[in-house]
């Protein structure tokens, strides 16, 4: 039998232009319209924009970049390495298929956070490119 939280139960409507006018009911309870929900980890928007999710991500990993800063030079590469693939890797990668083929624009954020997080895993300037940090981490989470 399927039973269901109604104070965890809530609805989006996607495509319409007038929203406000859609009501769903369950029983004698009216269900909460919400604009964007989490659903198996991954934030959906109405407007289907991935922007909300990306800016959840973006506020998970930045915690990160502190503490790999500080730790860069008290683990040797392969700790660093493995420090950030449980970390970081499994924030970007969890949903991909979701986020990742959104507009470059709004991924550019998180990619600059990752090559950050690249750096000061490899112990690199910050100021290298994308793709120098990638070869030296062999290693790529937006392909």
């Amino acid at each position: 039998m399927l039973s269901l939280s109604i104070d965890k139960t809530c609805y989006s409507v996607f495509g319409a232009t007038d929203k406000t006018n859609i009501k769903l009911k369950l029983g004698d309870t009216t269900l909460k319209q919400e604009e964007c929900s989490k659903y198996l980890g991954v934030i959906i928007d109405s407007n289907l924009t991935r922007q909300n999710h990306i800016d959840y991500i973006y506020n998970k990993i930045i915690k990160f970049v502190g503490i790999f800063y500080r730790i860069r030079h008290k683990l040797n590469f392969e700790m660093a390495k493995m420090v950030y693939f449980a970390f970081v890797h499994s924030y970007l990668i969890y949903g991909i298929e979701i986020y990742g083929n959104t507009f470059k624009n709004h991924l550019s954020k998180l990619m600059i956070l990752n090559n950050k997080t690249f750096a000061f895993t490899t112990k690199s300037s910050h100021r290298y490119t994308y793709n120098t940090v990638i070869y030296k981490f062999q290693y790529n989470a937006f392909t």
